[in-house]
């Protein structure tokens, strides 16, 4: 057991009475001071953000640079989490791991899933002669769904609509608020989708490089096809890495996609043996519009 995990189960008994004393039956949204949202990624708050405006105050439990699939919240990150009114699911392996103990640590947080009613893909994975095996049915993942919905902005719309209903639950008194700003965010999701799409449009059917693959959502809804290199942390076999640079060779592939949770070390000997560069694409980044724009660039100009 790592020492933080340890630190954290060791401070839970602790936690647990402080989260009673901190709440004492707060009413949430009407006591001026606007909701305590908790939510587990970076473009969740800037989500919550777009429809809540200035009535919530939000929480993010996986920091910038660390995978949400291995962080391990702290003692802080617990403190905060026992005085939110709403925690905002999106589906990462951490939220799995940790949701239970929140819970036990807040019972009178509302828990809710932002991903109801979308749809998930299988992850990615690499196999030989394909670009790519997303399972027996692309839309309803088989055993590995991937995570990664937030980087598709038709995705997001769901995703918005969930949040505001959540947020209108809690604080009805505000709902015209965020009826307004979920219209506006949609419309400028409407927005970002043709400038994306525009950029997009010449490479439809073509193939992009990627480490970890985290943009499958995205390239589905713009025309393309993610090639991954590894997928659940498991790097390629020789075998299946022959098979990816022979494949990367053929299509022409300019640049593989890097995301700084996670090595470059095969990544960079791919692209060096195929005369590739690296290219940065953060799949949590907190700017999440701007990331979105420059990640379509950074494709077009690999492809």
């Amino acid at each position: 057991m790592s020492q933080r995990k340890l630190v954290a189960l060791l401070t839970f008994p602790l936690l647990v009475i402080t989260a009673f004393s901190c709440r004492s039956g707060r009413p949430a949204g009407n006591d001026g001071e606007g909701l305590q949202v908790a939510t587990s990624i970076l473009p969740q708050k800037y989500f919550v953000h777009r429809i809540a405006a200035d009535r919530a105050d939000v929480i993010v439990m996986v920091p910038s640079g660390a995978s949400p699939a291995t962080y391990e919240p702290s003692s802080e990150d617990l403190r905060m989490l026992s005085e939110a009114d709403l925690y905002l699911t999106v589906g990462v392996p951490f939220e799995r791991v940790w949701l239970d103990r929140f819970e036990s640590i807040n019972p009178s947080m509302k828990v809710v899933s932002t991903i109801e009613g979308l749809n998930r893909r299988s992850i990615d994975r690499w196999a030989p002669g394909k670009a790519s095996h997303r399972g027996e049915d692309h839309h309803h993942a088989q055993g590995n769904p991937d995570p990664h919905v937030w980087l598709s902005p038709e995705m997001v719309k769901t995703q918005a609509e969930n949040i505001a209903e959540a947020l209108t639950e809690l604080d009805p008194q505000n709902a015209s608020v965020y009826e307004s700003q979920l219209q506006a965010f949609v419309s400028d999701l409407e927005t970002l989708q043709s400038e994306i799409d525009s950029i997009l449009r010449p490479m439809r059917g073509s193939a992009f490089m990627v480490f970890h693959p985290s943009w499958g959502y995205f390239a589905d809804e713009f025309g393309l096809r993610q090639l991954p290199i590894e997928i659940e942390g498991r790097e390629p076999t020789p075998s299946e890495l022959a098979g990816i640079l022979d494949h990367a060779d053929s299509a022409g592939i300019r640049a593989i996609l890097v995301a700084p949770q996670f090595s470059t070390g095969t990544a960079r000997t791919i692209a060096r043996e195929i005369g590739a560069e690296l290219v940065e694409a953060d799949p949590l980044a907190e700017g999440w519009r701007e990331n979105l724009l420059r990640v379509a660039e950074r494709i077009a100009d690999s492809t």
